[in-house]
């Protein structure tokens, strides 16, 4: 049976809000079920079970990298021993949340190059972390949700 789902809601004061428009400092931002409702040039509340004092740290959109090649690394830290694309998806979506990027355009190399010169760039490696990238579906809600694969 579904649990009903939970009213989500978090405060961040005291945090210094960049916007497309303005930046804000001291700023304001209240998020009620991934919605913004409030952003303000205020202070807001220092406590409460739903407040997170920024203490001035920087809260802005997430980052957009549009050419991003760490994925490959991240597949193969050692380039004789890859490990299987849709098992590092998680984790190094994981990592690039921390980092603050939010949206990615992944870079697949191809080369018809010798194996072991470079074991990612045969056809078959490729189309393995394109499918993979694909097929990747990160939690619900998550700030991970638009990892894209460019075809």
């Amino acid at each position: 049976m579904n649990q009903p789902r939970q009213h989500q809601a978090i405060s961040i004061s005291n945090a210094t809000v960049v916007t497309p428009d303005a930046v804000l400092s001291p700023g304001f931002v209240r998020i009620e079920d991934g919605r913004f409702l409030e952003v303000q040039a205020k202070t807001g509340p220092h406590g409460g079970p739903d407040v997170c004092n920024a203490r001035g740290a920087l809260l802005l959109l997430g980052l957009l990298d549009i050419h991003a090649e760490a994925l490959e690394a991240a597949i193969a830290p050692r380039p004789s021993a890859p490990f299987d694309p849709a098992f590092v998806l998680p984790s190094y979506d994981a990592h690039l949340v921390a980092c603050g990027i939010t949206t990615v355009f992944h870079f697949v190399g191809l080369a018809d190059l010798d194996e072991v010169a470079n074991p990612l760039h045969t056809r078959e490696k490729a189309l393995a972390i394109l499918v993979a990238l694909h097929a990747f579906a990160p939690m619900p809600g998550s700030a991970a949700s638009s990892i894209h694969a460019m075809k």
